[in-house]
């Protein structure tokens, strides 16, 4: 492993463990940046071939561990409000809109998530979605040619951590996670943790029992869940 000695920004983290966070040939290596008391956070590059290390403001993401690194050209997305976006690691890149959830989806309401983890599609085509919309939560799917988003369900307390099915674009893993009622202030447990949904279909729970067991992924075979 590396330590990055080189400080771009005061706090530099590593991805959470669900998104790689390097390029297929080794040569980038993104990673998160604070600046506090600031609560948000951007996104710094490794350029292992010229030894730079760049940090880029304008990166300010808005999920809780959402950005995604394109394994073949090294760039990265990631979403802010309800759009997604991308740019090169390269500091002549400049960032480009790559889609946005539709506005009568939104109506007037925030979108404080656009997705939890960036997870794309087998067929590389769409990104999952896992938003939170006022005080609804929203599952689908945003194609990256800038189609229209595919609603799969909506639901009313929170559902997070969704991802992708690693071998099928009809398949995605979510979790049902503590929720935190903006309204009463009240806390709610996870009573069942762990779902499945199919494109077209309903949710279903993974486990016969209900159980809160937490940090799901997919296995690489896309027919087990770690």
């Amino acid at each position: 492993f590396h330590i990055l000695t080189r400080k771009v920004a005061p706090v530099q983290q590593g991805f959470y463990f669900v998104n790689d966070s390097m390029s297929a040939d080794g040569r980038y290596l993104w990673f998160y940046c604070a600046f506090p008391p600031s609560l948000g956070r951007t996104l710094g590059v490794v350029d292992f071939q010229t030894g730079e290390v760049r940090h880029f403001p304008e990166t300010q993401f808005s999920g809780g561990a959402s950005p995604h690194v394109d394994p073949l050209s090294g760039d990265v997305f990631w979403d802010a409000g309800p759009s997604l976006w991308r740019r090169g690691p390269q500091t002549a890149d400049t960032p480009h809109c790559v889609n946005s959830l539709p506005d009568d989806l939104i109506g007037a309401r925030g979108v404080t998530r656009l997705a939890t983890h960036l997870t794309r599609s087998a067929n590389g085509r769409e990104f999952f979605i896992d938003a939170k919309i006022g005080l609804q939560f929203v599952l689908g799917s945003l194609p990256v040619d800038g189609g229209d988003f595919a609603l799969w369900h909506r639901f009313d307390r929170t559902y997070n951590h969704a991802q992708f099915s690693p071998t099928d674009p009809d398949e995605a893993l979510f979790a049902q996670e503590i929720h935190s009622d903006p309204i009463t202030g009240l806390t709610i447990p996870i009573t069942n943790r762990l779902w499945i949904i199919r494109r077209g279909g309903k949710p279903r729970p993974i486990l016969r029992e209900p159980k809160w067991v937490t940090h799901e992924w997919w296995d690489a075979d896309g027919k087990h869940v770690w």
